[in-house]
C-alpha cells in the first residue's frame, strides 16, 4: 500500500514538472508564394510573378541571369532562350524569400526542306535557330499516330533512316535548351509531309527495231524509226536515251508504255536504251538500263 503511494506521487510530481515547463509555440508568418514557381516562357513576352496580397513596394527581385530572362517590379520579360531563376525577397527580411524556374524556349524552326531521298531514308535541313543548344527530330508514318524521336543534332541537318519506300511521313524539328529541369523543345515546332522513293522497277530488253519513212525538219533529211521493249515490272515509265559517236547520252523520249517512235538525221548510227522508271509522289526512281541497240539511220 505504502509502494503505491509512492508511485502515485511520483507520477503526480512528473505531471506537474511537464505542465509548468510547456510553452506556446509562436506560429510563424507565412511566406513569401509566387503565383507560378515554373515558367515556360516565350521570347519577347513578359510574364508577371507578383504575389497576391503582399505590397510591391516592399520587395526586392533579381535574376540570376538578366540576359536570359530579367525581372522589375515582379514583371518578368524573356529576353532570350536558357534558363534563369527569379527571386523575390521581403526587403524588411530577407529570410523570407520566394523562386521561379524560368526557361525561357527557343522559336520556331524555319526552312525545314527535303533533300535526296531513296527507298529507306530520306535528307533534310533547316535554318539555325539562335541560342539553342540542339535540335530535336521527330516524325510519324501516319497523320493521326504518335511522333518518335528520330534523335537530336547539333547540326542543321540530318538524314532519317530505316524507312519505308514509297511512303510519307510528317516531319519535323524543335530547337531545344538544356536546363535543370531537362531538355525543353522550343514552341510549336514546324510539320512539313515528305516522302521517301519508290522501289527500283525490274529490268527490260530493247526487243526491236523497226524503221519508218523519211521526212525532213529543219531543212534536214531524216528518218523516223520505232523502238519496243519488254514491259519491266514494277515500272510506271519509261526513259529512252540516244547516244552518237562519242557524245554524252541525251534523253530523248520519256512515255508510259514499252514503245516509242522516234527520228534521227540520216548517215549517222546511234546507240539506243532504256532505263524503266517508277514514279510516286513526284520521286522518281530508276531501274537497270537495258543493253544498247544500234541503230544504222542509212542515207
Amino acid at each position: 500500500m505504502k509502494r503505491r503511494s509512492c508511485y502515485m506521487i511520483m507520477i503526480s510530481l512528473i505531471c506537474l514538472v511537464l505542465t509548468g515547463t510547456a510553452r506556446p509555440v509562436a506560429a510563424s508568418e507565412p511566406s513569401l508564394k509566387l503565383v507560378q514557381t515554373i515558367l515556360y516562357a516565350e521570347q519577347g513576352k513578359t510574364y508577371n510573378l507578383q504575389p497576391d496580397g503582399v505590397p510591391a513596394a516592399g520587395l526586392t527581385w533579381s535574376s540570376s541571369d538578366a540576359q536570359v530572362a530579367a525581372v522589375a517590379g515582379g514583371v518578368v520579360t524573356a529576353k532570350k532562350p536558357g534558363y534563369a531563376e527569379i527571386t523575390v525577397s521581403d526587403a524588411s527580411d530577407p529570410a523570407k524569400k520566394a523562386t521561379c524556374q524560368v526557361v525561357v524556349k527557343p522559336k520556331q524552326i524555319k526552312g525545314l526542306s527535303q533533300g535526296k531521298t531513296k527507298k529507306d531514308r530520306i535528307a533534310i535541313s533547316w535554318k539555325e535557330a539562335k541560342s539553342c543548344d540542339g535540335y530535336h527530330i521527330y516524325y510519324k508514318e501516319k497523320e493521326s499516330g504518335t511522333y518518335i524521336l528520330a534523335g537530336e543534332t547539333k547540326k542543321t541537318k540530318a538524314v532519317l533512316k530505316k524507312l519505308s519506300p514509297e511512303t510519307g511521313y510528317d516531319v519535323r524539328i524543335a530547337a531545344f535548351v538544356n536546363t535543370p529541369l531537362g531538355k525543353v523543345d522550343g514552341a510549336d515546332a514546324l510539320r512539313v509531309r515528305m516522302f521517301t522513293a519508290p522501289n527500283a522497277p525490274k529490268g527490260t530488253r530493247i526487243t526491236g527495231v523497226t524503221k519508218g519513212k523519211f521526212s525532213f525538219y529543219r531543212g534536214q533529211k531524216i528518218r523516223f524509226f520505232n523502238v519496243e521493249w519488254k514491259k519491266a515490272k514494277g515500272a510506271n515509265a519509261y526513259r529512252v536515251y540516244c547516244v552518237s559517236g562519242k557524245n554524252k547520252p541525251q534523253l530523248v523520249d520519256t512515255v508510259k508504255k514499252p514503245k516509242a517512235s522516234l527520228y534521227a538525221a540520216l548517215g549517222y548510227t546511234y546507240k539506243i536504251y532504256v532505263v524503266p522508271c517508277r514514279t510516286v509522289h513526284g520521286i522518281t526512281t530508276e531501274g537497270k538500263k537495258s543493253a544498247a541497240v544500234v541503230v544504222d539511220i542509212g542515207r
